[in-house]
């Protein structure tokens, strides 16, 4: 998957490799990332708090451990694009997975990430809001301290 941001349209890109031989672009609103990042930011405070002790992720100049290099997704004339709407939001003890949804509710693509690989993600996520020149409160501490609820269960982000 690699991610970037779209100045024509204000959106942040996920372009991914989809079974068979094919391509996805699915785009992303700030509200709804802002709705998704607490959940991830949460999710790996929680999991570095637990008994495995990863080091966490909270916005700060801490360098996060590198996502394994593969070749970049390159989107192309044939590739299909969707606006997603919600994403279903599940995790286990080892990883999170994000199922990313379109406007009739279809799951179109999952993204399992491990907790060792989220804090990359979300660097990556959030190199794409300082080029969008959008508003990185959400990845402050204050949104952080609030109690989420169902944090063990699945649940859908809007």
């Amino acid at each position: 998957m690699t991610l970037s941001y779209d100045a024509d349209e204000d959106r942040v890109l996920f372009a991914c490799e989809v079974e068979p031989d094919g391509k996805l672009l699915m785009q992303c609103t700030r509200r709804l990332l802002n709705n998704l990042v607490p959940y991830l930011i949460r999710a790996q405070l929680n999991h570095a708090e637990g008994p495995h002790g990863v080091s966490s992720y909270c916005g700060e100049d801490r360098t996060p451990p590198k996502l394994d290099e593969r070749v970049p997704v390159i989107p192309d004339g044939s590739t299909e694009s969707l606006l997603v709407t919600s994403v279903d939001f599940s995790s286990t003890a080892n990883h999170i997975v994000l199922a990313w949804k379109d406007k009739d509710e279809v799951s179109r693509a999952s993204l399992v990430l491990t907790f060792q690989s989220l804090p990359s993600w979300l660097n990556a996520l959030q190199q794409c809001y300082v080029t969008g020149s959008w508003s990185t409160e959400v990845w402050a501490g204050a949104f952080l301290q609030e109690k989420f609820e169902s944090e063990d269960q699945p649940f859908t982000v809007h």
